[in-house]
């Protein structure tokens, strides 16, 4: 460094090795992103499913559901229009046969069962038992056969 200030190679060495570090920073922000993503949309079902269950109890039908799409999910009550449409993550795929959830007056679930659904690394169970209690997830690594 002279006495006027730095020379133009320090400076490129230094941007050099500033956007060096910025490039192998923003794969990792991008896999965070997606993995808050996966997490609010597995949030957001939870509420859902308790949305419809405390409505079916308290207003005691059972014409409270949700019905599953590709790429999407709705909340639907009877024959009203919908009442919210959800979209699926990025890379998500649905895969049970059975494509609606529903609840009876007593806020047990009509045909428990296990809804499949697939992202890009991983196998997601949604698990609803048998009885009034709550459903749980189950996540299960996939294993890419070549």
């Amino acid at each position: 460094m002279d006495k006027n200030g730095f020379t133009f190679i320090e400076m490129l060495t230094v941007l050099s090795v500033i956007s060096v570090f910025i490039l192998l920073s923003v794969p990792l922000h991008v896999d965070t992103i997606h993995k808050i993503q996966e997490e609010t949309f597995i949030n957001q079902l939870k509420n859902d499913v308790l949305f419809i269950q405390n409505q079916s109890v308290f207003h005691g039908t059972s014409r409270y559901l949700i019905r599953f799409y590709d790429g999407h999910y709705s909340i639907l009550h009877g024959r009203e229009p919908v009442f919210e449409n959800r979209e699926y993550p990025t890379g998500w795929t649905f895969l049970s046969s059975n494509r609606t959830l529903q609840f009876a007056e007593t806020g047990t679930v009509i045909n428990p069962r296990v809804i499949y659904m697939a992202s890009d690394n991983e196998w997601i169970h949604f698990v609803f038992p048998l009885g009034k209690g709550g459903f749980y997830v189950e996540k299960e690594k996939r294993v890419l056969v070549r």
